[in-house]
């Protein structure tokens, strides 16, 4: 009987994720062929998906999408997080980074194989940045996700290769070859950096930190107008490795 339950909330997590590249309208059909799930058991699971307001019908009664339950719990974990004690112990490494670079600085999270934009501070130049708290940023373009997903088992991106990779600005990588080797590059040099691929005339860098598990948690970004980071052993590359490991060290390390 257990193995049933799991395999029903699996088929529903799977349906509710269907809809995580984009909230568009799908039919059951167009939701069974996707995931390879029997049209009678798609049709099933949506009904009570959109009884509990995870999903709901379009006026037409063809097509589902994502349902207010969705936003409000979006909405909940947002509030949580920023206003929780992750915040509470990474706020002060953040203030400090900014403070002695003058750059804007934002704290993100990985989760679902994306980055969601937590916290920022504006800087003495960037004043904006390319996503609003609580926006998934773009994985292959944004400092923050190539500093998380480089620490990722080549194998486990599959699902994420397969989103397409549009063109933010003319630097924007799109083909998964050089995106891929990006991430190589990235590992072997413990930081990510975005050269005017997501705002013109932005360089970004950012570095991961890890959780209990040693697995990437998120990551600490640096950006500002044409931000120089040819050197790899420049200060503000340095400055940033120094927040995010201290954030490693005391938010996320196991307690002695």
């Amino acid at each position: 009987m257990e193995n049933l339950k799991n395999n029903a909330i699996s088929k529903a997590v799977r349906i509710l994720r269907f809809f995580e590249k984009e909230n568009r309208p799908a039919s059951i059909n167009e939701i069974s062929l996707e995931l390879g799930l029997k049209r009678p058991t798609v049709h099933r699971t949506v009904r009570t998906l959109v009884e509990h307001g995870m999903l709901r019908y379009e006026l037409d009664s063809s097509r589902v999408s994502l349902g207010g339950t969705v936003l409000a719990l979006g909405a909940s974990l947002t509030h949580s997080l920023r206003s929780g004690t992750l915040l509470e112990h990474t706020r002060p490494h953040l203030e400090k980074l900014c403070e002695e670079t003058g750059c804007g600085v934002t704290l993100e999270l990985f989760s679902g194989m994306k980055n969601i934009l937590l916290f920022a501070l504006k800087g003495h130049r960037v004043k904006s940045f390319a996503g609003a708290l609580g926006d998934v940023m773009p994985w292959f373009a944004a400092a923050g996700s190539k500093a998380t997903l480089a620490h990722v088992a080549q194998e486990d991106l599959s699902p994420i290769l397969n989103e397409r990779m549009f063109p933010l600005t003319p630097s924007t990588i799109t083909d998964t070859e050089t995106f891929l080797a990006n991430l190589k590059n990235v590992r072997k040099k413990g930081y990510a950096t975005d050269l005017e691929e997501t705002q013109i005339g932005v360089n970004a860098v950012a570095v991961p930190f890890f959780g209990y598990d040693g697995l990437p948690a998120g990551a600490v970004v640096a950006m500002d107008m044409s931000l120089d980071l040819n050197n790899p052993k420049s200060e503000i590359i340095a400055k940033v490795r120094m927040a995010a490991d201290s954030i490693s060290s005391y938010v996320f390390s196991p307690r002695k």
